[in-house]
């Protein structure tokens, strides 16, 4: 054979590489692909708004791959403002004294799965009452910046009460009010 001749592949050589490209493409696919973490609006919140700030969401955290995502911190961006940092980890959103809360802590959401947490922010600066335009935020163990996880209208002019109480988030539900500029 010549140095500039082609090397000839048999029909059984080439269906043999097809099945090895397949088999190799599809165990990355199925048991080693990183996935994105997903998030979703919530229709429900809880919240006092005053001179200590405590906003309470309930997340869907949705991990679209096949390896475990690690969620080292979360923060809940207001335009123009300090953020509210994550504070606790709730049981369940209705503010009571039997919700089991946990401190901040690393947590991770399985590959291919779906983790309801029920997180708390705060901070010790007021808050107006008014509806705002918020951002989650989250912190992974594999990257090195903040990451958005879910954008949404928080609803919070109705949160003008001195309690810790539950609220609708739901458009349908609870008129928009004009945004403040």
């Amino acid at each position: 054979m010549s140095r500039g001749s082609l090397v000839r592949m048999t029909p059984a050589a080439v269906v043999a590489l097809g099945a090895l490209l397949f088999t190799v493409l599809s165990f990355w696919l199925l048991n080693a692909r990183p996935g994105r973490l997903k998030s979703y609006e919530p229709h429900t919140f809880a919240a006092i708004l005053g001179s200590a700030v405590r906003i309470r969401l309930p997340l869907v955290l949705h991990n679209t791959g096949a390896l475990p995502i690690i969620v080292q911190n979360l923060r809940l961006c207001v335009p123009d403002d300090a953020p509210l940092l994550w504070i606790t980890t709730r049981s369940q959103l209705k503010p009571a004294s039997s919700d089991n809360h946990q401190f901040a802590s690393v947590f991770h959401v399985p590959g291919r799965t779906a983790k309801e947490v029920f997180v708390e922010f705060g901070r010790d600066d007021p808050l107006a009452a008014k509806d705002y335009p918020v951002r989650v935020e989250v912190k992974l163990a594999h990257k090195d910046q903040w990451q958005p996880l879910v954008s949404f209208l928080l609803l919070a002019g109705q949160a003008g009460q001195p309690a810790y109480i539950t609220y609708s988030n739901d458009p349908e539900i609870v008129p928009r009010r004009e945004l403040e500029a």
